[in-house]
């Protein structure tokens, strides 16, 4: 599990080249899942919106995918 600082930023540093599934949740915001296709060596800067909700939680998640738990 990842945070963000009080702007909605972070890093994930460390990846190895994969596709992953982002899961961006805070209270009062609809959850959003991204997916994210990381090449090696490559870094990529994503901007999320988020919509108006009742629900959710302040944190990121980025779940290896199926592929990448069976290597």
């Amino acid at each position: 599990m990842i945070s963000s600082d009080d702007q909605g930023l972070f890093a994930c540093d460390n990846l190895d080249a994969d596709t992953y599934n982002m899961t961006v949740t805070k209270t009062g915001f609809k959850t959003v899942t991204q997916r994210i296709e990381l090449k090696e060596g490559e870094g990529k800067k994503l901007e999320i919106s988020l919509q108006d909700s009742a629900e959710g939680k302040e944190d990121a998640n980025i779940p290896k995918t199926d592929q990448q738990k069976a290597n």
